[in-house]
């Protein structure tokens, strides 16, 4: 089918065809999200009592494990005359085959679908940059 060869109201009737179909298309893609929602949703009910469960021997755990390496941390910074602001600290047996990890990590709050964003940023900044200039994309990537 040749466009140009088309009339007005013909090529009136496809443009609003294209459109209810677009129009179609993004209410399902919201229905799903919604969808998609609602299972996050009832599944984070479902599951949270045991995640709260298990955060509260982990804490009660952690706090044992801190207050064991008090002492250590605290003869470490007079040993080496160093006042400690790093937030994490890494003790190793002797051999090298046991490690424990103690500190605070800081983790920002955001929900599941802020992964997704991220990818689909990354994926327009490296469209901008093919070929172009990949330090740049890599130190966006940093970010």
């Amino acid at each position: 089918m040749d466009f140009n060869n088309l009339t007005a109201e013909e090529k009136e009737a496809i443009r609003k065809a294209v459109l209810e179909e677009e129009k179609a298309k993004e209410a399902k893609r919201k229905e799903k999200i919604k969808e998609y929602k609602g299972i996050v949703d009832e599944t984070v009910r479902e599951n949270f009592n045991k995640v709260e469960k298990l955060a509260e021997i982990l804490k009660s755990t952690k706090l044992e494990i801190f207050k064991s390496f008090e002492a250590i941390l605290e003869l470490k910074e007079e040993l080496y005359g160093i006042k400690e602001t790093q937030r994490s600290h890494t003790f190793t047996t002797s051999d090298g085959s046991l490690s424990i990890i103690i500190g605070h990590r800081v983790i920002d709050s955001f929900d599941d679908t802020v992964h997704s964003g991220i990818a689909k940023v990354k994926d327009y900044i490296s469209k901008l940059t093919t070929n172009e200039q990949p330090e740049l994309e890599k130190l966006i990537d940093l970010l």
